[in-house]
């Protein structure tokens, strides 16, 4: 995964007093992303300005994973005109993400959901990413909705 393109994808949505409004009111809108590495949280920083949403459309943005990748900060800052006070307000969103690493676990292996050319693959991998061959994996599904 380590300088392999990912993708961040932003679902907007915007309600003033708990109503839907138009996403288009939305004004000055700008993501930035900063990831960490887990050896020495070094931060590196990548600004994605000028961003217009549409309603019912994800907004998709791409950026390169960088080596030892340990956290992931999304900030979506944004402007909507206050018709009330006629001037322009603030807004910001923020989520951090842990990623998951193998550094802090015991187990020798674990499975990875993998996108090798347009079809998913289940692989099993060592520690240090290599495959490790001839494992079992039972593999079950269910409905997030669905408790049984």
């Amino acid at each position: 995964m380590v300088g392999a393109s990912a993708k961040l994808v932003v679902i907007p949505q915007l309600k003033i007093n708990g109503r839907k409004a138009d996403l288009k009111m939305l004004k000055n809108s700008k993501v930035v992303l900063t990831t960490k590495n887990y050896i020495d949280n070094i931060p590196v920083t990548k600004n994605f300005a000028g961003l217009s949403f549409e309603d019912g459309k994800e907004l998709s943005l791409q950026f390169q994973v960088p080596p030892n990748l340990g956290t992931l900060a999304v900030n979506l800052t944004t402007e909507v005109q206050n018709a009330t006070k006629k001037k322009m307000e603030h807004f910001t969103a923020a989520r951090s993400f842990g990623i998951l690493t193998q550094q802090d676990v015991s187990q020798m292996a674990d499975i990875y959901l993998r996108k090798i050319k347009g079809e998913y693959h289940l692989v099993v991998l060592g520690k240090n990413g290599e495959p490790r061959d001839k494992k079992t994996v039972n593999v079950s599904f269910g409905h997030r909705l669905n408790n049984f």
